[in-house]
């Protein structure tokens, strides 16, 4: 049976998790991040940028970020993905049993992963990367990672990780959508682990159309905001693929089952409204021999980072999103309670109305607002007079009348201006940009034309009502 994308609603079955399950997730994300920010202090110090040559290489630098590749060692094989220097497999674990990260759910049979404290002897059995940390530890990430990105974009912390922050399946569709991510096909997710309104810890599923062909990922999602032993404050968002014994690979042979490994660290930037981005990842396509390592997998991994400018458009939407629920929620409420729609009152009756633009309201349904003159209108033609506003209601303008002063003194002006160009811009046409007569000639007739325009129509338009209405004199003085 072919499948359909996107899957139907409850595809995958709901699950639980056992007590030292979720534990091991929580303890592996912030493993995780506590790993990349020591490497983010090993490469980047005091916002200099100390990212080693000779092992990484400038691939592909976009405004101010910028994303290294990791050179290739002679005599290295393929690890962008689980197969470290020790070699490893997969093994298949009963449904009862757990790994060392409590992978396995009760419901249905799961691969498991070995702990990553301890080396493989079995090259039959599959171990995380050995890739050893700083302070000797084994590497808690399952990938030895490929690239390595370091910029700044602009925006805030809270924006940037409110805008990655996706804790259903509805939101992760609607914004992919919104955002016009043609690579996605389907997402889900399919367990959330822990969630507050800092942070949220899940496991997801996500199916996306690649250089390679279709991809599709479980992995497990923690994303939030924190504070170090300095007190600062900063955003983390770790991508780790985890098997999920609910979320079996497809016998579709069109999709194939990616691994990946991301860590991203923020932290606001020397200037106001800036973050400073460090990310660390890889992906790895070894089920397709084809596309394993090359080109596809890189180009995955760099644009990780290049649309993480993307969140902050995200959280822009949701903002205005959950602004419109709120007010339409306050409407219903209102219509509910007095069976009208009632407009708040804009300022005190000795201050002049002034007219705001909501362009998320709905348009009013009457124009009837208890102000001083009884009558409040939404069009320009009002009897009233708008403070600081640019049309006036009236007849012809006297020019001589103190009110329209304005007038004489502007258009004197534009007449003392007029005049005295001419002299200004012949020297500069003759001498600096060295013109034949005629080619001055016409200069000068294509610069004076406008402001023969002007006059005509300025003077017409201001002092000849226009559908009975004009501009303000001091409006057109500028």
């Amino acid at each position: 049976m072919q499948l359909r994308f996107p899957l139907p609603a409850g595809y995958f079955a709901k699950f639980d998790l056992l007590p030292n399950e979720v534990q091991s997730y929580r303890v592996l994300a912030n493993d995780i991040v506590r790993e990349t920010r020591r490497d983010l202090d090993h490469y980047i110090k005091d916002g200099r940028n100390f990212i080693d040559a000779h092992t990484w290489k400038l691939a592909r630098s976009k405004d101010r970020l910028h994303c290294y590749r990791k050179r290739s060692t002679q005599g290295s094989a393929h690890q962008l993905g689980l197969y470290g220097a020790t070699g490893s497999e997969m093994s298949v674990g009963g449904s009862s049993s757990t790994d060392s990260y409590g992978y396995s759910t009760r419901s249905r049979p799961s691969t498991s992963v070995t702990s990553s404290h301890s080396r493989s002897e079995d090259d039959g059995k599959l171990s995380v990367s050995t890739r050893s940390s700083d302070d000797g530890e084994p590497s808690r990430k399952s990938m030895q990672p490929s690239v390595i990105g370091y910029g700044i974009v602009d925006g805030s912390l809270d924006d940037l990780v409110y805008g990655i922050y996706q804790s259903s399946t509805d939101e992760m569709k609607t914004l992919g959508a919104f955002l016009g991510d043609d690579a996605l096909i389907d997402c889900a997710v399919l367990h959330t682990v822990r969630q507050t309104r800092s942070s949220y810890l899940g496991l997801k599923w996500k199916l996306q159309r690649t250089v390679g062909g279709n991809r599709d990922c479980c992995f497990l999602e923690y994303v939030g905001v924190s504070m170090d032993d300095n007190g600062k404050r900063f955003g983390y968002h770790v991508l780790e693929s985890v098997p999920v014994g609910n979320c079996p690979q497809f016998d579709d042979n069109s999709i194939v089952r990616t691994k990946m490994s991301f860590c991203y660290i923020f932290r606001p930037g020397k200037l106001a409204d800036q973050v400073e981005i460090f990310m660390e990842g890889a992906y790895d396509s070894s089920a397709d021999a084809l596309t394993a390592g090359g080109v596809g997998d890189y180009r995955s991994a760099m644009d990780m980072l290049f649309n993480i400018d993307s969140a902050l458009v995200a959280a822009e939407a949701k903002k205005i999103s959950a602004m419109v629920a709120k007010q339409s929620g306050a409407l219903r409420g209102a219509s509910n309670r007095c069976g009208a729609i009632i407009l708040p009152l804009l300022e005190e009756p000795k201050s002049p109305p002034r007219k705001k633009i909501d362009l998320l309201a709905p348009p009013p349904s009457f124009t009837y607002s208890p102000r001083k003159y009884g009558e409040w209108f939404l069009n320009t033609q009002s009897p009233q007079e708008y403070e600081g506003g640019a049309l006036r209601q009236g007849g012809k303008v006297n020019l001589w009348s103190r009110q329209n002063i304005g007038l004489v003194v502007q258009y004197a002006a534009v007449g003392m201006i007029f005049g005295t160009l001419p002299g200004t811009v012949y020297p500069f046409l003759f001498n600096y940009l060295n013109m034949e007569g005629t080619q001055v000639v016409s200069a000068t007739v294509l610069l004076n034309m406008p402001w023969a325009f002007k006059i005509f129509f300025g003077v017409m338009t201001d002092c000849m009502p226009v559908y009975g209405y004009r501009r303000r004199p001091f409006m057109v003085m500028g």
